[in-house]
């Protein structure tokens, strides 16, 4: 793909017009929306809802007069949606902040620190009905920082215009090299970044210097396919190796705790950008480096090092003699059904339903012990098994379910049918 020139990224995007229902949505949420960009609009998915920044799915949208449609959507509430909010397609890797860094057209351009009406971005005539100003701005020669009132889409290489409170009329067009916040050496080194391209940097170069700037960015759609020096795409996003590297090295650290950590939790103990942090975190478990087990994320390598606490290990010991497996629900104390629950993530041990832990050893002993008194073809009912097995019904029923899962068993009417027997 030829390198695009700033201001040349069309977001194609919903504008609401009308929250109320609209008649077509089912058990989902329709709204009347205007159709900004490309028409007929074609993307359905993950959106983002600006300026909010709240996460939704577009499910359906469907043509009206003119500009207008229908739109279908799941995962937010009606309460959240507002006339004049924007949707767009997750594609275009929009965000919405408060601070940005933007690129002034010109060194000639003279501008004194101040409140500015600020509009643009997703398209031209965004925000340009405000009445009041958008943004606190302080100029450095062509870079301005800007610190925005309230939540504003920032769309990186995309035009926006500014105009001074004392002469609203005047517009000067920026362009959006930064979306974020930059502490004075980060900033520095920005501007000279900026400066390698001669103040006129491709769309390309913006989101490389972002990545530089960063260690990552979120890039649209359209780049995807594009490589860029020194970094490895996963996703929608773009991560310089070393950091890509980093992050996985520490989901690998903290995962290999004893039992692992809890899914929610993992990507805030990694330091980076939180959706690129989850973004490799989901690769690793495709990948099965990582294992998710009863809402815990465990370090799935050989040498992963998980060591038995002493009491985790004479509980393994202690679970052997326990013919009957224990019952989680019939403990008391909070660390014994814990460490239970981590011995099972760590597949140490079997769970059978959501209350009976049992020895591995002993699981593959009642199996065993079972398959041998029973022929392929073989139809069985309860009490048939429980005379073939005799232990109680409060470990039967869900160890039987267990060899169901493992297509041991088939149901027909209310009897199992034997279909292997090894």
């Amino acid at each position: 793909m030829a390198e695009q020139r700033i201001n040349r990224i069309n977001i194609s995007c919903l504008e609401i017009l009308d929250n109320k229902d609209q008649g077509e949505g089912g058990k989902f949420i329709s709204i009347l929306c205007r159709i900004i960009g490309e028409d007929p609009f074609e993307h359905t998915g993950a959106a983002v809802l600006l300026p909010s920044g709240n996460k939704l799915t577009i499910r359906k949208v469907e043509k009206k007069e003119k500009d207008e449609c229908i739109v279908v959507l799941k995962g937010i509430v009606r309460g959240e949606l507002k006339r004049r909010q924007v949707i767009v397609p997750r594609s275009f890797a929009v965000t919405a902040g408060r601070e940005a860094f933007f690129l002034l057209p010109s060194s000639r351009d003279r501008f004194e620190k101040g409140n500015f009406f600020v509009s643009g971005g997703l398209y031209p005539e965004y925000n340009d009905k405000n009445s009041k100003p958008s943004a606190a701005v302080t100029f450095h020669g062509r870079v301005a920082s800007f610190r925005f009132f309230y939540n504003f889409p920032l769309v990186p290489g995309a035009r926006y215009y500014i105009s001074a409170e004392d002469n609203r009329d005047l517009r000067t067009p920026v362009t959006l090299v930064y979306p974020g916040k930059l502490n004075q050496k980060e900033s520095s080194r920005f501007a000279d970044r900026l400066l390698k391209y001669g103040g006129r940097p491709s769309l390309k170069a913006i989101y490389s210097i972002i990545l530089r700037t960063d260690s990552m960015v979120q890039i649209p759609d359209f780049f995807k396919g594009e490589s860029f020096d020194g970094s490895i795409t996963s996703g929608n996003w773009v991560i310089m190796s070393r950091e890509y590297e980093r992050i996985r090295s520490a989901a690998l650290k903290r995962s290999a705790a004893f039992g692992g950590v809890p899914e929610k939790e993992l990507a805030d103990l990694i330091r980076g950008i939180k959706p690129a942090v989850i973004q490799i975190i989901d690769e690793m478990i495709d990948e099965g480096v990582l294992l998710k087990r009863d809402g815990y994320i465990i370090n799935g390598s050989r040498d992963a090092g998980h060591s038995l606490s002493p009491m985790a290990a004479k509980l393994l010991d202690d679970l052997m003699e326990e013919e009957g497996g224990v019952s989680l629900s019939l403990i008391s104390n909070p660390l014994v059904a814990n460490t239970y629950k981590a011995l099972y993530r760590l597949d140490l041990v079997k769970k059978l339903g959501e209350d009976i832990i049992l020895h591995k050893d002993r699981f593959e002993t009642m199996k065993k012990s079972l398959m041998e008194k029973i022929l392929p073809d073989a139809e069985l009912d309860l009490a048939e098994l429980k005379e073939l097995l005799p232990v109680s019904r409060r470990l039967l029923i869900p160890f039987l379910e267990e060899l169901d899962q493992d297509g041991y068993f088939q149901w027909k009417g209310e009897k199992r049918v034997v279909l292997k027997t090894e």
